[in-house]
């Protein structure tokens, strides 16, 4: 109701763009571009070749397009999709390590080392 009669713009309004550009970077970080990489490519190929549809693919570039549209942007509209961001980025991983195994360990160790700085950084500022 609330997006047809053009009540959710009453809550605020953000550009059509803020969930690609704002809200999943601040949430992940530094899995951003594995994450924007793993749905739009590593996925569609690898079950592509596989004879499989890319199913979780299409369902958050939907999803994403979709909320997009509405005016009134908030994180918790994103909270269905981000386990399957999850499992695209675990996919994009797996198969990256099978080729390039010592680059992609290197990224993956400093990658959780500067998340669990931001975090301790973020934890102890707030307190």
């Amino acid at each position: 109701m609330n997006i047809v009669m053009g009540l959710s713009k009453t809550f605020g309004v953000d550009p059509w763009n803020w969930y690609l550009t704002v809200m999943i970077p601040l949430h992940i970080k530094l899995l951003t571009p594995f994450a924007y990489l793993s749905v739009l490519y590593t996925h569609f190929k690898y079950q592509s070749a596989k004879g499989r549809t890319p199913y979780i693919a299409i369902y958050i570039v939907f999803y994403i397009f979709f909320f997009s549209l509405i005016a009134h942007k908030e994180i918790r509209f994103m909270l269905p999709i981000w386990s399957f961001v999850f499992v695209c980025i675990a996919e994009f991983w797996s198969v990256m390590m099978l080729r390039w195994t010592k680059l992609f360990s290197f990224i993956l160790k400093l990658t959780i080392l500067v998340e669990v700085i931001t975090f301790l950084v973020i934890e102890t500022q707030t307190q």
